[in-house]
């Protein structure tokens, strides 16, 4: 009787520990969500069509940004 309690605990604390990793892959799976939300697509398009081809603009660019900090 006694070796059935225990194996019925043992039972009990696996699936506890089933539910706690069930709860943070549900988070993991939620910070993955809230990530991408914060990547907007659009934005990421016009930082694109924003850039400049020529090397020696972007260097006179740079400097002139490092000035104003």
């Amino acid at each position: 009787m006694a070796e059935i309690k225990e194996k019925e605990d043992e039972i009990k604390e696996i699936r506890s520990n089933i539910e706690v990793l069930e709860q943070a892959s549900a988070l993991k799976i939620e910070e993955k969500r809230d990530e991408s939300d914060l990547a907007d697509p659009e934005l990421e398009e016009n930082s694109a069509d924003n850039e400049e081809d020529d090397p020696e603009k972007l260097k006179t660019e740079t400097k002139s940004e490092a000035e104003k900090e």
